[in-house]
């Protein structure tokens, strides 16, 4: 008996190639990620490309900025500042 073959197991090994490649060289992920190609292989290559990218986007974006409903007002710099400041005699 031969053994059946999922449809889904081609699109999850390209999608994970796509995410790899993008780690590993997003270079040659942006061009991929370009080309007007509507397989279904291409489709999972392009998802995982787009899976990494917005990791990395949201890996390096600062907390000040993630935080929306935080008021940039809200925050005194000056709180831990002490200005009782004389020179040493």
């Amino acid at each position: 008996m031969e053994e059946e073959i999922d449809p889904n197991e081609e699109y999850i090994a390209a999608y994970n190639l796509g995410y790899k490649l993008n780690r590993i060289s997003p270079e040659i992920a942006e061009l991929l990620d370009h080309i007007p190609v509507q397989s279904q292989k291409m489709k999972a290559l392009k998802a995982g490309i787009d899976q990494h990218k917005d990791e990395v986007l949201e890996d390096y974006t600062p907390d000040w900025l993630q935080n929306e409903d935080k008021e940039i007002n809200d925050i005194d710099p000056d709180k831990d500042v002490d200005w009782n400041i004389e020179p040493d005699l």
